[in-house]
């Protein structure tokens, strides 16, 4: 299994043109997806506007082949682009990350599925998700009728949800798919770091580390500690 990160373009409700680039302590969100997805994934491939605001991170980086025009045509750019019958596919806007989680779903998903979704209080979370290849003829349909939705696709596939009560088994909701759609989100996003975690996270050697099923729990060094479990270097 593949992992995209869908970087996408400027963001138009949030001050800082792109959100993967916004730092939260002492890295930007794209950096900590990344830290989480290191070492679960075949790969890991960035989709973005353009390759050099990303260059230098380790991810390959595709761009997008219909820039500006949502995460719908990013998703269909990542998996015309790789060979693996399943990706699991993340905004480039969600610095909380729950490894439990992304654990959990690659478990649960099979190939009686084409898209494996968390659903939380009613609403759907389709840039946390899974998505089979089967998924690209369905994608191609709607982008050239100039269809973009992410839930356009949806009645047309095998989907199943991964329902609150599942979610919460291994961690925190509302922490794991906090996403910054605003500049209240960014400051949201701020607080938490300080306020969970004492300001550690402004710590070079530390990093916040997703530990239990009831959510964040603290701090551990992942420097000096490469045998850590979920450390990407960690066999």
């Amino acid at each position: 299994m593949t992992a995209l990160i869908l970087a996408g373009g400027k963001s138009s409700r949030v001050s800082s043109a792109y959100k993967a680039l916004l730092r939260l302590g002492n890295k930007s969100v794209i950096e900590r997806i990344i830290n989480v997805l290191s070492g679960r994934f075949e790969g890991i491939i960035i989709v973005a506007d353009e390759i050099e605001r990303y260059a230098g991170l380790g991810p390959e980086i595709l761009i997008d082949l219909m820039p500006e025009r949502g995460p719908l045509v990013g998703l269909y750019t990542g998996l015309a682009a790789i060979q693996s019958p399943y990706s699991f596919v993340v905004a480039g806007d969600m610095p909380f990350l729950n490894p439990d989680l992304i654990e959990l779903m690659k478990r649960t998903i099979s190939s009686e599925v084409d898209v494996l979704i968390p659903k939380v209080k009613g609403r759907l979370n389709p840039l946390h998700a899974i998505y089979s290849s089967n998924c690209l003829p369905v994608i191609k349909a709607r982008i050239e009728r100039g269809i973009f939705s992410m839930h356009s696709i949806l009645p047309e596939l095998r989907v199943r949800y991964l329902e609150e009560e599942e979610i919460k088994s291994v961690c925190q909701p509302e922490i794991a798919l906090f996403n910054l759609n605003t500049d209240q989100d960014v400051e949201e996003a701020r607080k938490l770091i300080l306020e969970r975690y004492d300001g550690a996270a402004l710590n070079p050697q530390s990093e916040i580390r997703y530990c239990s099923s009831s959510g964040p729990v603290g701090i551990e060094s992942t420097v000096h500690n490469p045998h850590s479990p979920h450390s990407p270097h960690s066999p």
